[in-house]
């Protein structure tokens, strides 16, 4: 195994788009994965039972910490609407002669590599185990007994003194992407972890739930309890959810096996590859790197200064056009930008929601942001110079780096799709590979991919609530885009999301 892939920077320029070197590429259609995941001959539970209320404003949520003072019972109707409003289906359409159903999260290609599991400890009318979800049907299917929480707390970094009442693990289904987008395919399953691991946040959030979160754990124990691979799937991300429960958590099961088979999934497809770049990197980063940020410098240098530095406005009349729920459900990618002038209001809101989403659970010295910058390409803006922006994320300032519409310019470099120059902004994720390798090791390209896919889903939502298009573009020349932007050498666009007026919204 060569040292190439088991950097950040290694399987990123591995990974890279050349327009001149591209090669030809055919979708296996008889072997098209099933973006369901079905256990078989295991009983399902139904959540029926849904929850109104809650937090109803956008803007307001996203400027909300984690709650502490949850004093509601954590119950079945509790977690249905954490589940409902963090992942559902959203729409039907006819795709190659069957439904095709939308879900409220972004993915590229609509292929949805995204999984979610429960393990329950303090819901007081759900048995104790671990829960996969199942997205389809909205139910919940017991594939493990017993009370595993302790465990669950171990593997992801705890004493296992004092456990959680429950915890949501995101894992990624690798043929799902990798079955369109070969090797590349591991950006889009961590970028589309993000945008799922955002609504399960403002979903908790919303109903005043404290939590915490993180994407640093030991995979192989954690893969065990979750019963799955750790290469045809593997555990991305978790959140433990804490809160009051009147009913004993029960005893831990000393004598848990880790290697007991859990009951079998229908197969992802009939025939899956595995690609060796994903395989390396995601290997590599099994281990996980403490950092001590005083022996680091504590910039992460693209290569880039801004010029002048404005605020963003900050305004007192209500944005939202629709409830939070509301925009959730509506969530789509739209590509019928109309290249007309978005409002300065609506440009301020977006920035704004984006800054409060990473400010609320992330800072500059965490494990994340200290890795992603973010800017922004403006064109068609009231009141704003077309040009190239830097979003300060914790002051809510933007830079100016460079003046001139280059959104025309990026969209031929997006795979020539030419409606992306029709969008107002778009928004930029950038990052210095080299000091992500520094900083975390190969691991640390989970954290900023995830981050970025984060804040990209928050930017769907802000779009939403101003009632703008959005679309996310992970599919991009690598070295133009870094000419384009004048990035130096070791540092790389990892995802753009585009926004904008549109012809019509979903």
């Amino acid at each position: 195994m060569g040292d190439l892939i088991r950097t950040v920077k290694g399987y990123h320029r591995a990974t890279e788009y050349d327009r001149h070197a591209m090669q030809g590429h055919y979708l296996d259609w008889p072997n098209q994965p099933d973006v369901y995941k079905k256990y078989k001959g295991v009983s399902s539970l139904k959540l029926f039972q849904t929850m109104d209320g809650g937090e109803q404003d956008l803007y307001r949520l996203s400027r909300r910490n984690p709650s502490e003072n949850f004093k509601a019972l954590l119950n079945r109707p509790l977690l249905a609407a954490i589940l409902q409003r963090a992942y559902a289906l959203t729409a039907r359409t006819g795709h190659s002669e069957q439904n095709f159903y939308y879900r409220s999260v972004a993915s590229a290609g609509a292929l949805y590599p995204t999984e979610l599991y429960l393990s329950a400890s303090g819901i007081v009318d759900l048995d104790l185990g671990l829960y996969h979800y199942g997205i389809a049907t909205g139910d919940l299917s017991l594939i493990r007994e017993g009370n595993i929480q302790h465990f669950v707390e171990e593997a992801t970094g705890g004493d296992g003194q004092e456990e959680g009442k429950a915890t949501f693990i995101i894992t990624g289904s690798i043929f799902r992407s990798a079955w369109k987008y070969r090797s590349r395919a591991y950006r889009y399953v961590l970028l589309d972890s993000g945008h799922l691991l955002e609504n399960l946040l403002l979903a908790l959030k919303s109903l005043s739930l404290p939590f915490s979160f993180g994407y640093n754990f030991d995979d192989k124990r954690l893969n065990q309890i979750v019963g799955i691979d750790g290469r045809k799937e593997v555990c991305l991300g978790y959140v433990h959810l804490h809160g009051r429960s009147e009913r004993k958590n029960g005893s831990f099961e000393h004598d848990f096996d880790f290697e007991k088979k859990l009951p079998e999934a229908e197969p992802t497809s009939g025939k899956e590859c595995f690609y060796e770049e994903i395989e390396q990197i995601q290997d590599a980063g099994t281990v996980v790197t403490h950092f001590d940020y005083g022996n680091i410098r504590a910039e992460n240098e693209i290569g880039i200064n801004a010029l002048e530095w404005s605020d963003i406005k900050t305004y007192d009349t209500r944005f939202s056009k629709m409830s939070y729920p509301e925009v959730v459900y509506r969530r789509r990618s739209s590509r019928n930008f109309t290249g007309r002038i978005m409002p300065r209001s609506a440009f301020d809101n977006l920035l704004g929601l984006v800054c409060n989403s990473f400010c609320c659970l992330e800072t500059s010295e965490s494990a994340s942001g200290a890795i992603i910058r973010v800017g922004l390409l403006t064109g068609n803006v009231e009141g704003i110079q077309a040009g190239f922006y830097i979003l300060d994320l914790e002051k809510q300032k933007i830079g100016i780096v460079r003046e001139g519409n280059m959104i025309t310019k990026m969209a031929t470099i997006c795979l020539n799709q030419e409606w992306l120059a029709n969008a107002a902004i778009h928004l930029l994720f950038m990052t210095n590979l080299d000091y992500i390798d520094r900083l975390h090791g190969p691991r640390g390209y989970r954290h900023a991919m995830i981050t970025a896919g984060r804040l990209g889903q928050m930017l769907y939502l802000a779009a939403g609530t101003n009632q703008l298009g959005c679309c996310g573009i992970g599919a991009l020349y690598d070295g133009e885009a870094r000419e384009l932007l004048n990035l130096n050498s070791e540092s790389a666009l990892l995802y753009l999301v585009a926004a904008g007026p549109v012809k019509r919204l979903p």
